[in-house]
């Protein structure tokens, strides 16, 4: 169906997902760090695969459901980053940033739901 313009936030969840993986190679090889990092890697990345989904939606109700899995998926990856940071094992890499785009991407997520909601069928 191709809901979302060009260069928005396919692109943008993306670039997350890439940052998060270059983060997650940043971490200490031991088990607290493992686990956590499998966590944001599983959630970070969900969050583009949701929005590509969702892009292709056949229904607006698909659509709004993709886009809500999205956002929780970044919702989750902030907590993950939070947890890391806070324990310390991210070690060199500051993840202020990358959990801040986790929140910023979770409220485009949230918009384009409202919006899509908002919206006449058409």
């Amino acid at each position: 169906m191709g809901r979302f313009a060009a260069g928005d936030i396919l692109a943008r969840s993306k670039a997350f997902a890439l940052r998060v993986i270059g983060l997650v190679r940043t971490l200490p090889r031991e088990s607290a760090a493992e686990h956590l990092g499998k966590q944001l890697l599983r959630s970070a990345t969900s969050v583009g695969a949701n929005l590509h989904e969702a892009d292709m939606a056949e229904t607006r109700r698909d659509f709004c459901n993709k886009v809500n899995i999205a956002q929780k998926e970044a919702s989750e990856a902030a907590y993950w980053i939070s947890l890391l940071r806070e324990t310390g094992l991210l070690r060199g890499a500051n993840g202020n940033e990358i959990e801040a785009e986790a929140v910023e991407i979770r409220k485009v997520c949230r918009q384009i739901v409202l919006a899509t909601r908002r919206a006449k069928p058409g």
